[in-house]
């Protein structure tokens, strides 16, 4: 089945924030109409984007994927994309899947709009916004569950703007890295990085794949050795490729 009506509107000052309507299905088949649009706003310099799924009866994992896969670049340039409308069978998976722990939600069209009429317009300033009435999800990205995080020095810990945030980065990105010992931990981390919304079992079916070592583990395997990188969560795996996206040749 295929998404049977899309449509792009316009608003906010300078008609910077984009708004993709859609309706009906997103799967492997239509995703890639919605990545598309996303693409040519960011080449645009368009970098906040409403996705309203107000008659979206059914997103899949690979829908789902495309809503995260520029998040990155979309906040590094003081932007976002968020999702409104959702209907109840779609919001319960939002939760179920833990999209909820780094994607913005509103109820309404206008309530996100409201939002991005308060994001910081500063280039290279991290901003810190507030819950608003009628959000459907916390605004906060979660802490790494990474619990011998490094703390950062006073002086860098002072350090505004890119300097601290690139820090951090790293710390955090380099203590994954030590903890990754074994082939196993690295090729889930290259399956991470490239599917980050991808379940337990989903990673497990990964292995077996060539490019990600191409041998059987098992779930219980996969799982144990998640647990020891601090990424059994789903939203430790997403924080994790948002805080940096894992380039693969870094394992060799």
């Amino acid at each position: 089945m295929t998404v049977n009506w899309l449509d792009v509107s316009y608003a906010g000052e300078n008609e910077k924030v984009l708004i993709i309507s859609a309706r009906g299905y997103i799967d492997m088949t239509t995703a890639p109409d919605i990545t598309k649009l996303i693409n040519e706003s960011i080449a645009l310099g368009k970098y906040k984007i409403i996705v309203n799924l107000e008659g979206v009866d059914y997103i899949s994992s690979t829908g789902w994927g495309v809503f995260v896969a520029e998040l990155k670049d979309i906040r590094q340039n003081n932007g976002d994309l968020v999702l409104t409308n959702m209907c109840p069978n779609v919001l319960n998976i939002f939760e179920l899947m833990e999209f909820s722990s780094i994607l913005k939600a509103f109820k309404t069209v206008e309530e996100a709009g409201v939002y991005f009429a308060g994001l910081n317009e500063t280039p290279g300033v991290q901003r810190a916004v507030p819950t608003r009435a009628g959000m459907v999800t916390g605004s906060k990205i979660p802490r790494p569950s990474i619990s011998s995080k490094p703390s950062l020095s006073p002086a860098v810990a002072d350090t505004p703007g890119e300097h601290a945030l690139e820090y951090s980065i790293g710390a955090y990105r380099n203590e994954i890295f030590n903890i990754a010992h074994y082939e196993l931990g690295k090729n889930i981390i290259k399956i991470i990085s490239e599917k980050p919304y991808f379940s337990i079992t989903e990673i497990t079916r990964a292995l077996r794949q060539p490019k990600y070592g191409g041998r059987k583990k098992k779930k219980n395997e996969v799982k144990k050795e998640l647990k020891e990188m601090g990424l059994l969560k789903r939203r430790a795996r997403f924080e994790f490729v948002l805080k940096g996206r894992v380039v693969t040749d870094e394992f060799g």
